[in-house]
């Protein structure tokens, strides 16, 4: 089980939005189930989660808990679908 720790260029996830491997090399970054994934915002919120399906060469799907953004507005608990892109990872699409 890995600790991964993203930074995303905007204040929340949204399909599309480009996640970029902080620490680590992203050519060997390969996301598997039960690894923790915690992302830091550009307004310095952050938001933890675990990968709960696929990952390894495949989309990962990351369950993230609720967390406050820096203006203090409650982000409800989502499962995202995160890709590889060429510099990092990539909101493919949030799941229900």
């Amino acid at each position: 089980m890995e600790l991964w720790r993203l930074r995303a260029t905007n204040t929340h996830l949204y399909p599309g939005a480009a996640l970029a491997f902080a620490g680590k090399e992203a050519a060997s970054a390969a996301l598997g189930p039960g690894d923790q994934v915690l992302v830091e915002f550009a307004d310095q919120g952050v938001a933890q989660g675990i990968v709960v399906g696929g990952g390894v060469g495949d989309p990962a799907v990351v369950q993230f808990g609720a967390h406050l953004t820096a203006k203090g507005t409650t982000v409800q608990p989502a499962r995202w679908v995160l890709v590889r892109s060429a510099d990092g990872l990539r909101v493919k699409r949030r799941e229900s």
